[in-house]
């Protein structure tokens, strides 16, 4: 079935070129005779036709715009899979390689630095808390 905001689009469009198609043909035909008595019919017809073509577009719009809507919602009820975290990747073999302790600093001070994130996820830590938000591990 086909939507009325389309169906208003494609009246308005057949009126509106017949309209302006008829005001030419009928300006043509006073030309050839040199009868311009009636010139108001082809103006009249004009302004009809632009009136149509307006209408035409602004149904066009709403039909469209109703379109994408639709498609907008229909991808918005889509739901993804949820977050995981991939077990393979949630450790760093090489993390005690590459410290960055300086000469003077103490271990205990590192520890604090390092404990500022979850080891497990690498999700910023917050202060009290006894599991991670992110991926729901405690912290150790």
């Amino acid at each position: 079935m086909t939507s009325p905001k389309k169906l208003f689009y494609i009246m308005f469009m057949v009126v509106g070129l017949t309209a302006v198609a008829g005001a030419c043909i009928l300006v043509f035909i006073m030309y050839v005779t040199d009868k311009f008595e009636l010139i108001f019919v082809p103006m009249i017809l004009i302004a009809v036709g632009i009136v149509c073509l307006i209408l035409a577009s602004v149904a066009r719009y709403k039909y469209k715009k109703t379109e994408f809507d639709a498609n907008v919602k229909q991808q918005m009820n889509y739901a993804p899979r949820p977050y995981s975290v991939d077990p393979f990747f949630t450790i760093d073999p090489f993390a005690d390689a590459f410290t960055d302790k300086m000469p003077g600093e103490s271990v205990g001070a590192q520890s604090e630095k390092t404990e500022k994130f979850c080891i497990n996820c690498g999700a910023p830590r917050q202060s009290g808390d006894k599991f991670c938000p992110f991926c729901g591990k405690k912290y150790e």
